[in-house]
């Protein structure tokens, strides 16, 4: 979001943090959980600035209370990578990827609608229940490798939440899974893998 973006919605307190879209950039779709920091209108600004297909949906986490970040509750993988790095698409480029995503967090008015549009972006759904969410699964990055491939980096925390069959759809798109014990960052700063990697961008 650019600056004239910016002072034409903060005065008004309308906000929209990266950390509250997840992108899919190989069909140009942002999905985004609406929240304190991802308010309506900066996101349609937003989208009109970049030109994404922006899918708006509401979240409730175990106290009803909204999420404030989708990156919570959804990671898109394989062809993504990172949010922050560029993504440069060759004939060999897989088309399709995954979402790790957790269903039982987004509305259930909206659920269905947001869990058809990840479908039909040619994504494998790989759904998490709502305590593996809390257990920072969905905190992963993807690291590009040589010929295509992607390995994927999780804490050990939530590496030791995935369960075996979850563990065995990621090996159908990534070429290895590392995982390093961030327990205490996740216990005393309420981040994970790519809160750290952001922060060397």
């Amino acid at each position: 979001m650019d600056a004239q973006v910016n002072t034409t919605v903060n005065p008004r307190g309308q906000y929209f943090e990266a950390g509250a879209v997840v992108l899919n950039r190989k069909t140009m779709t942002a999905y985004s959980g609406l929240s304190e920091r991802a308010h309506k209108e900066a996101a349609l600004l937003w989208q009109k600035a970049t030109g994404y297909d922006l899918v708006l949906f509401d979240t409730n986490d175990f106290d009803q209370h909204r999420l404030h970040h989708t990156s919570h509750l959804l990671f898109i993988g394989t062809g993504t990578y990172l949010t922050f790095l560029p993504l440069i698409i060759t004939e060999s480029f897989p088309i399709k990827g995954y979402a790790l995503v957790a269903p039982d967090l987004i509305i259930e008015s909206d659920r269905k609608r947001v869990l058809d549009r990840l479908l039909s972006d040619g994504l494998t759904l790989i759904e998490l229940a709502s305590e593996q969410v809390f257990n920072f699964v969905t905190h992963a990055a993807e690291i590009p490798l040589e010929g295509n491939q992607h390995a994927l980096l999780l804490s050990t925390t939530a590496f030791t939440s995935l369960k075996p069959n979850q563990v065995e759809q990621l090996k159908q798109f990534v070429v290895d899974i590392q995982h390093v014990d961030l327990s205490t960052l996740e216990l005393l700063g309420g981040g994970s893998v790519v809160s750290i990697i952001n922060q060397l961008f």
